[in-house]
């Protein structure tokens, strides 16, 4: 039986709008593309958007490793960008509310400590769980197995009664490995509805 959902956080209770911002600058859409590129299909920006690193090293190693963007990258921080590039998912973070209703509802994300205070900030999350994990708090990150491990011995949570719910394929992989039941989230509409069900023939065979 299902006494517990662990979400994660970017994709899920966060979505990405960097085409929104990318257009409030006066760059031709070859740049946009590479700055897009750059941001987000990176190392650096999977470094960065899964906690690995902090926005100050994210912008340093930008500038030093691609020169030739050098004056966009600079722009991009001096206006915030990334603090507008994620808004809060809040048809997700209804299902989220709904969900702590009945179950025991966790937060396991890659994200560093501005990323994650920015985060708790957003939703008042803490006030709607009852427990998180960040990367940065531990020294891991998903897919690593070890951060569930962490997450599974710091709330005492058994991982065949519990559903997973992460837009990384991998991280979901990981989880079902460990025998959480893992959902991988593509939107709102689609996933979501795939979970209910899911949920309510779990209740069912109470």
């Amino acid at each position: 039986m299902i006494k517990n959902i662990v979400f994660d956080v970017n994709g899920v209770l966060l979505k990405f709008n960097f085409k929104s911002c990318l257009d409030t600058f006066d760059w031709t859409p070859r740049i946009k593309q590479q700055i897009a590129d750059i941001i987000f299909k990176s190392e650096l920006g999977t470094e960065f958007f899964e906690g690995k690193i902090g926005s100050i090293t994210f912008y340093k190693n930008l500038i030093k490793n691609f020169p030739k963007r050098k004056a966009e990258i600079k722009q991009i921080f001096q206006t915030e960008f990334l603090e507008h590039l994620i808004s809060p998912d809040y048809d997700t973070f209804g299902f989220l509310k709904e969900m702590k209703k009945k179950y025991n509802v966790y937060i396991l994300s890659n994200m560093d400590f501005s990323m994650a205070e920015s985060f708790k900030n957003l939703f008042n999350i803490n006030e709607h769980i009852n427990g998180a994990l960040y990367s940065y708090e531990v020294g891991l990150r998903k897919p690593n197995p070890e951060i569930f491990k962490t997450l599974i011995e710091k709330y005492n949570i058994d991982p065949n009664e519990t559903v997973y719910i992460d837009d990384s394929f991998r991280n979901a992989k990981t989880a079902e490995t460990l025998g959480f039941k893992s959902f991988v989230f593509r939107n709102f509409e689609i996933t979501i509805p795939q979970i209910k069900t899911f949920l309510n023939k779990d209740m069912e065979q109470k």
